[in-house]
C-alpha cells in the first residue's frame, strides 16, 4: 500500500537532519487517530520491527551549515506498508491533519495539504531493477557500536540479507537462508546523512533485487535496510527482469 502526502511548508529552510521532524509528524498524527497503532509502532517497544517506509521528497535541495534550502516550499512525503489495515489508519491519521500546520525547526513549520492512496503493483518476477527514493542503510552492530557500510564494502551482501532475514523473520516468522535474496549495484552512489544526530553512510541510486516473488512484494512495501521507519530503505520498482 502506497500512501503518498503532499506537503507545504511555511519557508523554504530546513534543517539537514530533518528525519526526527518527519518520525515526529507521524507519531503525532497516529496519536491523535489511532492509539492502538501508536502503541503498537511507539510504545510497547519502539525498537520493534515496523511494517513501513517513507521517503520524503524535497525540489532542488542545497545543503549548507546544517541547514537546507528548497527552492520551493512544497514537498511530498510517501510511505509504503505491508498491512493494508496499518495503511488506512495512517492514512486516516494524516487526512486528520490536513490543513493544519505541524511546528519545524527554525521557526518553519509544515502543513498537509492533500493524501492519497493506491495499492503497490503486484510483482511475478524474480528479479527486479529498484531505485532508492531513501537512502539505504546497511548497518553492522558490533560492541555496543553500529558500523554503516557502502554500497563496494566487502560485506555488504552478507549483512543486506541478515537484514532481510531479521525483517521477514520479525514480522511474518518467515525464515530464509542465504541464497534467498541478493542485491547487486547497478549505478549505486554512496552519500552521508544526517540523522537524529549522527552522520551515517547511506547507499542511494539503482540496484538489481532478487528473490521469490512473494518476497520481493513483501520487500517492496516494507522497505529494505536498518532503520525504515525513520525514512530509510523506501524503493520504487522501475522494471522487472523476465
Amino acid at each position: 500500500m502506497i500512501i503518498k502526502v503532499d506537503l507545504s511548508f511555511k519557508s523554504n529552510i530546513l534543517p539537514a537532519d530533518y528525519h526526527p521532524a518527519f518520525v515526529s509528524l507521524i507519531k503525532h498524527s497516529l496519536n491523535e487517530f489511532s492509539k492502538e497503532l501508536y502503541s503498537k509502532y511507539y510504545e510497547k517497544n519502539n525498537f520493534t520491527q515496523k511494517n513501513f517506509t517513507f521517503a520524503l521528497a524535497l525540489i532542488k535541495p542545497v545543503f549548507s551549515d546544517g541547514k537546507i534550502r528548497l527552492e520551493t516550499t512544497d514537498a511530498s512525503m510517501t510511505l509504503h506498508t505491508s498491512e493494508p489495515p496499518d495503511g488506512i489508519d495512517l492514512y486516516n491519521s494524516f487526512i486528520k491533519q490536513t490543513g493544519k500546520a505541524y511546528p519545524l525547526p527554525f521557526e518553519n513549520s509544515v502543513t498537509i495539504k492533500k493524501v492519497s492512496l493506491s495499492n503497490h503493483r503486484k510483482i511475478s518476477s524474480g528479479e527486479i531493477i529498484i531505485r532508492m527514493r531513501s537512502p539505504l542503510l546497511i548497518r553492522k552492530h558490533e560492541d555496543k557500536k553500529d558500523f554503516y557500510m557502502a554500497f563496494n564494502h566487502e560485506d555488504f551482501q552478507k549483512y543486506f540479507f541478515m537484514s532481510v532475514s531479521k525483517l521477514l523473520s520479525s514480522l511474518y516468522n518467515i525464515e530464509i537462508n542465504e541464497n534467498s535474496v541478493f542485491i547487486e549495484p547497478v549505478s549505486a552512489r554512496k552519500t552521508v546523512v544526517s540523522t537524529f544526530g549522527s552522520k551515517v553512510t547511506g547507499n542511494i541510486g539503482t540496484y538489481r533485487l532478487k528473490s521469490a516473488p512473494e518476497l520481493l512484494n513483501i520487500l517492496c512495501q516494507t522497505g529494505v535496510g536498518a532503520r525504515r521507519s525513520e525514512g530509510f530503505g523506501c524503493f520504487d520498482v522501475i522494471q522487472e527482469v523476465m
